[in-house]
This record gives structure tokens, C-alpha cells and sequence, in this order.
């Protein structure tokens, strides 16, 4: 697998401390994983993805993430909407039943 934190930290224009921090890791053990001195596992991907969309969320700027986070992120809010629409038709439903 290819290391992707330092693409991911350079979508968020982040430093590596900064990106340290929003992946919840030391700096020393995100700085030795950017630079393939530790192995680079897909639990380091998801930690970074996981750190850009709160960072995108702290900034509310989507721009900050790469195409394939932005898809999800826009599959994911159809989901919300269509679960909400249901949920208030649910709740519509329920209380003209209540009438």
C-alpha cells in the first residue's frame, strides 16, 4: 500500500504536527509513518481520511478533500436527506393518525 498521509496532509495544507494531531497520534510516530521508517497500514489511511473531514468540518471547507472523500461525503448527506425525509413523513403519518 502506498503512503498516502503526506498527499492527505498536503489536501489538508496542514503541517505534520497539526496532522498528527487531528489523527489523534504522536508527532514522532506520524513523522517515522510519512516517512516509511514504521510500516505504513490502512488503519493510517483511515486515521488520515477521518482527520481531514473533521478538519473540513472545523473549517467548513470541502474543498480540503480529495475527490474520492468528497463522493462519499456526498453519497453519505443523500443518505441523511432520504432518511430524514422518511423520518418526517413517519412523524406526518403518526400524528394524523393521533388527530
Amino acid at each position: 500500500m502506498t503512503n498516502g498521509l503526506a498527499y492527505l496532509r498536503h489536501c489538508a495544507g496542514v503541517s505534520q504536527a497539526r496532522m498528527a494531531e487531528l489523527m489523534g497520534m504522536p508527532l514522532r510516530t506520524y513523522e517515522d509513518v510519512e516517512a516509511g521508517r514504521t510500516s505504513y497500514r490502512p488503519i493510517h489511511q483511515t486515521a488520515g481520511e477521518m482527520a481531514l473531514l473533521r478538519l473540513a468540518v472545523e473549517k467548513s471547507d470541502l474543498n480540503i478533500l480529495p475527490q474520492s472523500l468528497r463522493s462519499l461525503v456526498a453519497e453519505l448527506s443523500n443518505l441523511v436527506v432520504l432518511d430524514m425525509a422518511e423520518t418526517d413523513a413517519e412523524i406526518a403519518s403518526n400524528q394524523k393518525g393521533s388527530l
